[in-house]
């Protein structure tokens, strides 16, 4: 069970950010720059060098900027991963009202932690979607909790007509590496791959 609460994931993240902020700012904005530049071909593998940037920064690796690239490594599993959510998601919602409930907001959580597996755990895409969905099962309303208390900050964002989102990404990136490691604690996990990848047949 995660006890800790949304604030404390948050407080977490902002001490990891301590002095690496602009340096985040920057994987947050390249990445989502690149990852909508190219669309399907780059969405995928960008938001996973992301997650494992933010995931190194956790464990206090001191990642390099580059580390963002690191979803091309794997470019298979990660666009196999980023197209098959998409595909999963676009059926759930072809079932009238129950399927679009769940398709539109249980998977999408669901589905939240692929690509921080896929990296961190070796998995490849359709196993990293199943193990997402049996490592969310039962703290996807957590995860809604979490992304429903930067409210105030989007509000704070749309006030300024979307720029301010460019300095909230890093600050909700962080926070999210904070709750997928919360998560593998739950699960009885420790802190796992960060310098090699390890494949699992």
């Amino acid at each position: 069970m995660m006890n800790v609460r949304c604030k404390e994931l948050r407080q977490r993240a902002r001490e990891h950010l301590k002095g690496n902020y602009w340096k985040s700012f920057g994987a947050s904005f390249v990445g989502s720059f690149i990852g909508g530049l190219g669309m399907i071909f780059t969405l995928g593998p960008m938001e996973a060098g992301v997650n494992r940037y933010y995931v190194k920064q956790q464990r206090e690796e001191n990642p390099e900027f580059g580390e963002i690239f690191s979803g091309f490594e794997r470019y298979g599993s990660t666009l196999g991963g980023s197209i098959l959510r998409a595909l999963y998601i676009f059926l759930w919602n072809l079932i009238p009202f129950v399927g679009q409930i769940i398709g539109g907001l249980m998977k999408p959580f669901a589905y939240s932690q692929m690509f921080y597996l896929m990296l961190d755990k070796g998995y490849g895409a359709n196993q990293s979607i199943t193990e997402s969905k049996k490592m969310m099962n039962g703290y996807k309303w957590k995860l809604f909790k979490l992304d429903f208390s930067f409210i105030g900050w989007m509000f704070l964002c749309v006030l300024t007509f979307g720029i301010g989102f460019l300095f909230l990404a890093p600050y909700m990136d962080a926070t999210m590496a904070e709750f997928y490691a919360e998560l593998l604690s739950c699960h009885g996990e420790g802190t796992s791959v960060s310098d090699e990848f390890v494949v699992i047949e």
